[in-house]
């Protein structure tokens, strides 16, 4: 039995829909909302499917589970690619205190990042002649035809970035991205624009800051009695997809 009166908050990596994930098995949580929500759960089953146009190839069926677990279900199917869109749907087994029961399906979608290095087009940018203190922009046109669907941005700047397409910022975040052993890990942001495109010319501008990348402060002295190893110029690494298309990089 259905209850069209409840329905299911659906997220993957605990985000409702989310863009960029780099965690190679995602875990699946959910929950009842409406007047079904004093339930308890007896099963569970999730199908997960590779978005390509307007088909959909079934990537895992974890089969129906008798379970009354919701929350952090990692995925284990086949591997998920790099940029790839999915769909996911699962199918809730319910019961009420007299007995009742209920099924419920909820569908969300989520999307992955740029999983290794390889998948990177661009390469690292700076400046041929750096100053410190300098806060340098990198500017480039690029064309987008028409009907388009959908631009990504992938995006790192080191040590800090701030980016705009056609004068409008990405996002409304600062400090990106957060700090790390550089010589280890660096992280990006996978960015949707697709609202801030337009049919023909558009501008990528990126500006960097030197952040703890270039910053050589003398409080490194007082909390590790030299300065770090990972100290540089800042440097731009970026990729610009529209519809399955690398664009810029």
């Amino acid at each position: 039995m259905e209850n069209a009166n409840s329905r299911l908050l659906m997220t993957c990596e605990y985000l409702e829909t989310p863009v960029g994930i780099m965690n190679p098995r995602p875990r699946f949580s959910w929950r009842v909302q409406g007047e079904l929500q004093n339930t308890s759960q007896t099963s569970y089953r999730i199908l997960v499917s590779l978005l390509s146009g307007t088909k959909k190839e079934e990537v895992w069926d974890s089969k129906e589970q008798i379970s009354g677990r919701s929350t952090a279900i990692e995925y284990n199917g086949q591997p998920l690619r790099s940029r790839g869109q999915y769909i996911w749907e699962v199918t809730v087994g319910l019961k009420q205190e007299d007995g009742t029961g209920y099924r419920m399906t909820g569908t969300g979608r989520f999307e992955m990042g740029q999983l290794t290095k390889e998948d990177w087009k661009g390469i690292w940018i700076g400046e041929p002649a750096p100053v410190n203190g300098r806060a340098p922009m990198f500017r480039s046109c690029f064309k987008v035809g028409e009907p388009f669907e959908q631009g990504r941005l992938y995006i790192s700047g080191l040590g800090y970035f701030e980016a705009f397409i056609n004068g409008t910022k990405i996002t409304d975040s600062v400090l990106d991205p957060g700090w790390t052993d550089y010589r280890k890990a660096v992280l990006y942001r996978t960015v949707d624009i697709t609202e801030l495109l337009v049919p023909g010319e558009n501008v990528l501008a990126v500006v960097l800051g030197e952040g703890w990348l270039g910053n050589a402060h003398e409080g490194f002295q007082d909390l590790i009695g030299r300065m770090p190893e990972w100290l540089d110029a800042p440097k731009l690494l970026c990729d610009l997809w529209i519809d399955g298309r690398c664009v810029l990089a």
